[in-house]
């Protein structure tokens, strides 16, 4: 498992490795199971896939050290323990790929994994939307990619990549009053840990 990992980062612009993810729910298949992918800002695509579960969980990562010398990589408003339980991962993936580096999955690199507690509609809902509010502010000039993905996601259209984490659909077909709900929690919850000018997060206590 380590040595698939680590190949990858003989290439210097390589800076994420991630691996597959296994689980009693496990669903992707088709020649994405078995393919070596890499990712780049080159790709018209590649900040829905790394923002939204298209390209590894953090369950099964590895990352170049020097690549984050310097770099808050992960925001700590993110993650389980966090004011937003979601996607610390998927934002460090966004960052570094945002700044030219590349990410490869491995998907021979296997991870097993049990399955997380039971669906919250509008706990997950409300993670969702914040995190969504969190790439609107932190990733300015990928907005038009992010609107993009989510007026699709509303729209119910396919993706034309896989995703590693499960797709929150009860979400989508939640109805108007859940989401009404979590869209106003979420705002709140969004600007009571707003970033300060030096960069520290507010009213997290």
């Amino acid at each position: 498992w380590l040595e698939l990992l680590l190949e990858p980062f003989e290439d210097f612009q390589v800076t994420v490795v991630t691996g597959r993810i296994v689980t009693p729910r496990s669903s992707v298949g088709g020649e994405f199971k078995h393919t070596v992918r890499s990712l780049s800002n080159k790709n018209p695509e590649w900040f829905g896939i790394a923002t939204f579960g298209g390209f590894g969980l953090g369950s099964n990562m590895a990352f170049r050290r020097k690549a984050c010398v310097g770099m808050n990589i992960f925001d700590e408003r993110l993650g389980r323990g966090a004011p937003f339980d979601i996607a610390e991962e998927n934002y460090a993936f966004a960052l570094l790929l945002s700044h030219g580096y590349k990410a490869v999955q491995v998907p021979h690199a296997i991870v097993f994994h049990p399955v997380g507690g039971p669906c919250n509609v509008v706990r997950d809902a409300r993670n969702s939307i914040v995190f969504a509010m969190l790439l609107f502010s932190e990733f300015p000039r990928n907005r038009r990619d992010l609107i993009r993905f989510l007026f699709r996601r509303i729209q119910r259209k396919p993706l034309s990549w896989p995703r590693d984490s499960p797709d929150p659909g009860e979400i989508i077909t939640s109805g108007w009053c859940v989401l009404l709900s979590a869209s106003f929690s979420a705002a709140l919850l969004f600007f009571r840990t707003r970033k300060s000018k030096e960069g520290r997060i507010l009213g997290t206590h």
